[in-house]
């Protein structure tokens, strides 16, 4: 018995594969490990060529778009300024000012920066005074 051609099963059409998956960038992962790994251990903004600031920055010169390596560099950025606010109440305004310094050469439109500049500034005029 012959199908009435609505009815008949579509030719079986030939699949072609999409474009492969990209392969990740091993120089990104590793940059990305290290940033992680130097984070883990304190080394924020030092020891120069090896912390986690330079880490995310070298990841997001292989990839600008990477959100991992943008996610870091302001999570590093953020400690640096909680850094620079112990400073501030423990009255090292010396500590305080290099830490802003780091935060404000990793990531210079960070939301808090202004803030620990005006706490950092403040403290400063009330020695002057």
């Amino acid at each position: 018995s012959s199908l009435p051609p609505a009815a008949r099963p579509a030719p079986s059409a030939t699949v072609e594969p999409g474009p492969a998956p990209a392969a990740p960038d091993p120089a990104l992962a590793e940059r990305l490990a290290e940033a992680e790994r130097a984070l883990a251990e304190g080394r924020v903004a030092e020891p120069a060529g090896d912390n986690a600031i330079e880490h995310y920055r070298a990841a997001l010169s292989l990839d600008p778009a990477n959100e991992a390596a943008r996610a870091g560099l302001e999570r590093a950025t953020g400690l640096l300024l909680e850094q620079a606010d112990a400073a501030l109440l423990a009255g090292n305004l010396a500590a305080a000012a290099t830490a802003l310094d780091a935060a404000r050469a990793a990531s210079p439109q960070h939301r808090a920066i202004a803030d620990v500049s005006a706490k950092l500034a403040a403290q400063r005029s009330r020695l002057v005074a």
